[in-house]
């Protein structure tokens, strides 16, 4: 670097003149001094001190979140238990208004509440069913017991659900697929500690309740045995409960008082209706609606959610 006088504007100063250095390394050397450098012994830009410090930094950093973090997850687990959720009912985001499933369901996503049977599909329809009752119904349960309307569990009791009941819808009949005339089982979604409030009186019946299960409620009721969520199941259009042909509700046209409320006890088995359809008229689509019946639950027609009800489709190609 040299300074010389200013020659062009006469004032007598001085300007500078950097002569900057060349750097004439090919890129490789630029590479390799970057991953080390011999002169200053620096990794990747940094010496063994600044890597040291840098380290440490984030050591610590991360062991305080972790920390942190860790606090936050016993103070949370410390509200919940296995037992209960800590929300429920009118709290909790599931609410008050259970809805209804239906089995079997196709594998395939796309035709999901569509249930096609014909000689070729019957196979899978019971293998399925059979699929689905081992997972959820163990006849070896070992706080399970066969219940009878009016029973009073104790403790840790629960009721067992008896496929035997269920006439010409139980496994030696191949779920009413095998004798072709399918069944199609309905239960009631769980919610912890949902107490239902029932349709006891046959005077008090809702008149919407259509005549396939008014009818079979009324005798059930007339048995003495009063406190079910009933079901009914039928037709959405004129068209479809045309086709549909005559229903059975087994063992019974609701769920029986013995199973609620559900409270998350061991070896708990959701109660099952099976509605069989015997004589559905063939290679016709007939879209199916099931709907749960007491007091506080609340149907809503045009609810996307379905609250209080399920959609099925139905068609029968062949007859077995």
């Amino acid at each position: 670097m040299g300074k010389t006088a200013d020659e062009t504007n006469g004032t007598g100063g001085y300007e500078w003149e950097y002569a900057k250095k060349v750097d004439t390394r090919t890129t490789a050397q630029k590479i390799r001094f970057f991953i080390y450098d011999p002169q200053t012994h620096a990794v990747l830009g940094r010496t063994a001190k600044s890597w040291g410090a840098l380290l440490l930094f984030y050591a610590i950093f991360y062991s305080v979140l972790a920390l942190l973090f860790a606090i936050c997850m016993k103070v949370l687990l410390a509200t919940l238990t296995e037992k209960s959720p800590k929300w429920q009912l009118q709290e909790s985001i599931i609410g008050t208004n259970p809805g209804l499933g239906f089995r079997p369901m196709a594998n395939d996503t796309e035709a999901l509440s569509i249930i096609w049977y014909n000689k070729t599909t019957k196979d899978s329809w019971i293998t399925t069913m059979k699929e689905f009752v081992n997972k959820h119904y163990k006849i070896n349960a070992t706080f399970a017991q066969d219940c009878k309307y009016g029973a009073n569990l104790q403790g840790n009791e629960v009721c067992r659900v008896s496929l035997d009941t269920f006439g010409k819808c139980a496994p030696d009949y191949g779920y009413g697929f095998g004798i072709g005339q399918p069944c199609i089982f309905i239960k009631l979604n769980r919610i912890y500690g949902w107490v239902p409030e029932y349709y006891n009186d046959s005077n008090t019946l809702p008149n919407d309740i259509p005549e396939n299960a008014r009818e079979p409620i009324k005798a059930t009721i007339n048995k003495g045995e009063r406190n079910y969520v009933w079901l009914s199941c039928n037709g959405q259009s004129p068209h479809d409960r045309e086709n549909q042909g005559p229903i059975e509700y087994l063992p019974a046209p609701g769920f029986p008082h013995y199973f609620y409320p559900y409270m998350n006890t061991k070896d708990y088995m959701s109660p099952l209706v099976a509605v069989r359809f015997k004589q559905p008229k063939s290679k016709v689509l007939i879209n199916i609606e099931c709907r749960a019946w007491a007091k506080n639950i609340h149907y809503k027609s045009n609810s996307q959610l379905r609250e209080g009800s399920v959609h099925f489709e139905l068609q029968v190609d062949e007859s077995s």
